[in-house]
């Protein structure tokens, strides 16, 4: 019963394709958002059908006034580096686990594979890889002049995982193909986590402690990506508004003059 459950959990704890789209599309941190779908086998959804609206990403939230801007700042490599670090170990815990319980139980879905727990999560990373282009459809990054950024250099991604450059975009108006597909992704987000359910759950030979082991240890990489993924969210909405007063300090400059 506890592994059976153990997808609905973890979903309600985790991020939203959403908001690992916002660190990985507008942050420019593609490797990270890749590294986080990987690392969190069930995404989050509010309710079925319905698509976050990306200015509401970026709302304050509880604890954003410790954050501050970290442009320009030399402890940016450092937080960077412990991003990766932790969002490795949360990879390396849940592939070990679906190696466990592929190996030491017997899934009842299909008792002769041992790679049903490993097809779940590459079912939750295709789903992320769906969202992002569903969000790419919504959401467009502009560069310093306000043209769409069509391509990425290492330079220039190297100048984002710093906030070195300016941090906009624009939203564009939702088409038929974006609802289309936002639709879709709503019910493959569904899929992934029933299909999660029904493996767990199939698998046996596997005790009430063993069962609570497996939770905490999914629990516990979820927990480390939503942290991570709150924090880039908090920066990107300072760097947001960083850019926003120093935009109006040159407008009332100009006034000035």
């Amino acid at each position: 019963v506890m592994l059976g459950i153990t997808p609905t959990i973890i979903a309600v704890l985790g991020t939203s394709s959403e908001e690992v789209c916002f660190v990985a599309v507008i942050g420019r941190r593609r490797v990270l958002g890749f590294l986080l779908a990987a690392a969190s086998p069930s995404i989050y959804t509010e309710r079925a059908f319905k698509y976050q609206n990306p200015d509401v990403i970026l709302q304050e939230r509880i604890g954003a006034q410790y954050i501050k801007s970290t442009r320009g700042s030399n402890r940016r490599w450092l937080l960077v580096l412990l991003e990766y670090v932790l969002v490795l170990a949360a990879i390396a815990n849940v592939a070990t686990l679906s190696w466990v319980l592929g190996v030491q139980s017997v899934n009842t879905m299909n008792p002769n594979t041992i790679y049903m727990p490993m097809i779940w999560s590459v079912i939750g990373i295709i789903t992320h890889v769906m969202g992002a282009v569903v969000f790419h459809m919504r959401v467009r990054r502009l560069d310093e002049v306000g043209q769409f950024i069509r391509s990425s250099t290492v330079a220039s991604s190297l100048k984002a995982m710093m906030r070195e450059e300016s941090l906009q975009y624009v939203t564009i108006p939702e088409s038929r193909w974006f609802t289309f597909l936002a639709w879709f992704l709503s019910v493959l987000i569904i899929f992934s986590i029933i299909l999660g359910t029904n493996i767990l759950s199939s698998t046996t030979f596997v005790g009430p402690k063993d069962a609570f082991g497996v939770l905490a240890r999914y629990i516990l990489s979820v927990i480390i990506c939503r942290i991570i993924v709150v924090y880039e969210l908090e920066v990107q909405r300072v760097s947001v508004k960083f850019e926003m007063s120093s935009n109006s300090e040159e407008l009332i400059a100009i006034e000035n003059t």
